[in-house]
């Protein structure tokens, strides 16, 4: 999915054109322009899901990914944690068989790996938090709305970067092929700490 993430500094005459915050109703936006099927393919929504986000609100189509989505991260979760309980139990295991057979260097050993399961396990816990909050953004999910000038780049890998004023969206290479460098866009997404997940997009 699409992500995106405010951030600040930047560019002020792109700046102007940015509304970042809680989606309302009140009339504040501009109307909304036809559904792009175009957009809608490549961002996997349709224009009943448009039409809910601007009116403030997911559609029953995306309470119910936003639902299933909770379901497959709670599985993940579970299962990552009883796998990483069964290496650190295979790890404590040989750990004690290693000091048993060479009790001459078993206490540097044990050090040493100590050391280094320490590191594995802060690395994995880091990104199973991550895994979290990203559970807690689509069960409590916060519809925001970006627009402005929209201006490409790529990154390191194959995805790509997209900037509406202030928010920051990554995309993979299809979401980016779909969109047009120094367009006007207005995109409707939800918080998640890789980013948000873009729930739908319109070109002014």
């Amino acid at each position: 999915m699409l992500g995106a993430s405010a951030r600040g500094g930047g560019r002020p005459e792109r700046r102007a054109g940015v509304a970042a915050g809680m989606v309302a109703a009140t009339g504040a936006y501009a109307p909304a322009v036809a559904f792009d099927p175009d957009l809608g393919t490549a961002f996997g929504f349709d224009a009943d899901d448009l039409a809910a986000n601007i009116a403030g609100r997911l559609s029953p189509d995306q309470e119910q990914l936003a639902a299933r989505t909770v379901e497959v991260y709670g599985r993940q979760r579970r299962r990552s944690w009883v796998l990483l309980a069964v290496v650190f139990a295979v790890a404590v295991v040989a750990l004690v068989v290693g000091i048993a057979v060479s009790p001459g260097g078993g206490v540097a050993t044990a050090a040493v790996a100590g050391v280094a399961l320490a590191w594995i396990a802060s690395i994995v816990l880091y990104f199973m938090r991550r895994g979290r909050r990203t559970i807690d953004a689509y069960r409590s999910p916060r519809l925001r709305v970006a627009h402005g000038v929209l201006a490409l780049s790529p990154t390191m890998s194959d995805s790509w970067v997209a900037e509406l004023g202030d928010v920051t969206l990554p995309l993979d290479g299809i979401r980016a092929l779909a969109l047009e460098h120094d367009a006007t866009y207005r995109a409707y997404y939800i918080d998640s700490p890789d980013g948000g997940i873009t729930l739908s997009i319109e070109r002014l």
